[in-house]
């Protein structure tokens, strides 16, 4: 029998994006059930992304920043900046 992998737990990075998919969400003024249903995302499974419940990959980051009118790389750009600043 193969074992078990632990659960993913989230990184200072992780909730970096989690905070930026927020931030960004409320500059659009779109609720989350919007955002999420604008992502073809669950809207509990969106909620999760939002709190840092759960890991957003990048299949998921990016339907997210395409709802949100966000570029990918702008998106990069801000969580680089942010975890750069959180280093210090």
């Amino acid at each position: 029998m193969a074992a078990r992998l632990p659960p993913l737990v989230p990184s200072a990075p992780d909730y970096v994006i989690a905070h930026l998919i927020r931030e960004y969400r409320e500059a659009t003024g779109m609720t989350q059930e919007q955002a999420a249903l604008e992502a073809g995302i669950h809207r509990a499974q969106y909620g999760r992304y939002e709190r840092g419940d759960d890991i957003v990959t990048v299949p998921k980051a990016l339907q997210i920043m395409r709802a949100l009118g966000v570029s990918p790389s702008s998106f990069a750009e801000e969580a680089d900046r942010r975890l750069r600043a959180a280093e210090r």
